[in-house]
């Protein structure tokens, strides 16, 4: 076996083993393919031009009812587990924004600085992102575990709830946040925090758009049974 040869081995295995789970099948065939391509410069472009599905981070897919079983009781597990969490854990998503909310609200009722426009800015944002945060401080009702059709359907209202509720707000309240601070600080600051709003956004969008992928599967498979 030639050096390239076994360097496309190297990386085709390397991306089969840290592939997300959305794309192991994809990868796992890529590197049988590569056993078929005779060249060993073709073979080691094949293996090269798959390193980018290491950056997409995609579930697995959910095709088949054993799928959405598995997915359905692995997100009630995670859910269930947050129900019995201390009374700090289930309401940090309000309460790290009581903070820069009252400061920024103090700030425009006690001075008129430069901040005063930035302030104008980031309050809805900061007003939007606790409200939200209050609104779905209480863990939803976890059915049973032995309750296979509740966890689905509790699955898909809560993948339903994300993508046409709290997906709005939060991409609404960070960008509001984001301009605002960024209107506080000078250049350096600006791109310390629009690198930081930046990531927070993309995983914002990032699970959107898992969710999004996961609830059409689950529509395709289930129908009108599962909101019925």
């Amino acid at each position: 076996m030639t050096i390239l040869r076994r360097v496309a081995r190297n990386i085709a295995g390397y991306v089969v083993q840290h592939a997300s789970p959305g794309w192991k099948e994809w990868a796992e065939g890529l590197g049988r393919e590569l056993d078929f391509i005779e060249s060993d410069w073709r073979a080691l472009r094949w293996a090269v031009s798959s390193l980018p599905v290491l950056l997409d981070r995609r579930p697995r897919a959910i095709l088949s009812s054993a799928d959405l079983e598995i997915a359905a009781q692995k997100f009630a597990s995670q859910k269930r587990y947050r129900v019995n969490d201390v009374w700090l854990a289930n309401n940090k998503d309000w309460l790290v924004w009581v903070g820069p909310l009252l400061s920024c609200l103090i700030q425009l009722l006690t001075e008129h600085t430069r901040y005063w426009s930035a302030n104008c800015v980031a309050l809805p944002g900061l007003i939007i992102l606790l409200t939200h945060g209050v609104l779905h401080r209480k863990p939803s009702s976890v059915p049973d575990r032995d309750d296979t059709a509740g966890m689905v359907q509790f699955y898909k209202k809560e993948l339903e709830r994300f993508c046409n509720v709290s997906f709005w707000f939060y991409f609404v309240g960070f960008l509001s946040v984001g301009l605002g601070y960024s209107l506080m600080v000078g250049v350096i600051g600006k791109l310390i925090l629009g690198l930081f709003w930046t990531v927070n956004l993309w995983i914002i969008a990032w699970k959107y758009r898992n969710d999004s992928r996961h609830l059409q599967q689950i529509e395709r498979l289930t129908g009108d049974d599962v909101s019925a």
